[in-house]
């Protein structure tokens, strides 16, 4: 899920439905398409599936979704992990109880 609608490919608008996030604020889904992203390391990868939702603060993305995709990911007490094959595509450290995914540029913006 992003706010941001210049990160994504091939959109797709008109889509209706809510996420209820888990402070109970429930955000309209504006839109669903794909997010090429670039991470530090230099791999690219496209997330699929990816609501807009214009009310978020911040972009979030979904274990399960990466998994569905075909990739691995691996998280432990203080880091993660994403790979496909024997390809690491990207990793990080634990921060204020998430595991956030930095990018060094998004697509479209």
């Amino acid at each position: 899920m992003t706010p941001n609608i210049k990160w994504f490919s091939n959109y797709s608008g008109g889509v209706s439905g809510i996420v209820q996030l888990d402070n109970g604020q429930e955000c309209a889904i504006a839109g669903i398409r794909e997010v090429p992203i670039q991470l530090p390391n230099g791999n690219t990868i496209t997330l699929h599936q990816v609501w807009h939702v214009p009310a978020l603060k911040r972009s979030m993305v979904s274990i399960g979704m990466l998994i569905e995709d075909g990739y691995r990911t691996t998280l432990s007490e203080s880091s993660w992990m994403i790979s496909q094959g024997n390809m690491k595509i990207g990793s990080g450290y634990k921060d204020n109880n998430m595991y956030p995914l930095m990018t060094i540029n998004l697509e479209g913006t």
